[in-house]
């Protein structure tokens, strides 16, 4: 039985099927969030929530074939994830108090680096490296074009390039 026809009996309601699409792309989606949320914890308990946004929501999908089933996943995964950031952004800001370098949502890259891309550039950058997703799951989750992705993509290297501090605290390999 390919996807097509576990999603449509899945938005017939059969709960069998939706638990093979939770199967299916669970590991997709969780290692998008633990890598865009910089944390187990925090990525559990959102995939949990992405499903169960997306259980109540199967029917909205449009079966077409224009969207992959898991390019509309991680647009929920998306959207859940960056208003938890929102959420997180502004309980950070209402208790001074309570910093954690652990929260940063690219722990992996160099803080520094990333501080010189436009937002566009590190929304881009989280989604490529951190999410491993590639050009074209990126361009679906945030709703552009795969060449467009790929030009920003390039133009976040040359700006790396061209304006990252030095990498400061390196091992020595040498």
């Amino acid at each position: 039985m390919d996807d097509r026809e576990i999603i449509r009996r899945a938005q017939a309601g059969d709960k069998l099927a939706f638990g093979a699409l939770f199967d299916a792309y669970y590991p997709c989606v969780y290692h998008y969030l633990h890598a865009r949320l910089g944390g187990a914890p925090e990525a559990e308990d959102l995939c949990q929530e992405v499903f169960l946004t997306v259980l109540g929501s199967i029917d909205e999908y449009p079966g077409d074939g224009k969207l992959g089933f898991d390019e509309w996943l991680l647009r929920v995964a998306n959207r859940l994830a960056s208003e938890h950031y929102r959420s997180r952004t502004r309980r950070r800001r209402a208790a001074p108090a309570v910093t954690s370098n652990q929260e940063s949502t690219l722990p992996r890259l160099n803080p520094a680096a990333i501080a010189v891309l436009s937002d566009q550039q590190r929304q881009i950058v989280a989604h490529r490296y951190q999410a491993g997703l590639s050009v074209e799951q990126t361009a679906a989750v945030l709703r552009l074009d795969s060449l467009m992705v790929q030009h920003i993509e390039r133009a976040a290297l040359q700006t790396w390039v061209q304006y990252a501090p030095p990498v400061r605290d390196a091992p020595d390999h040498g």
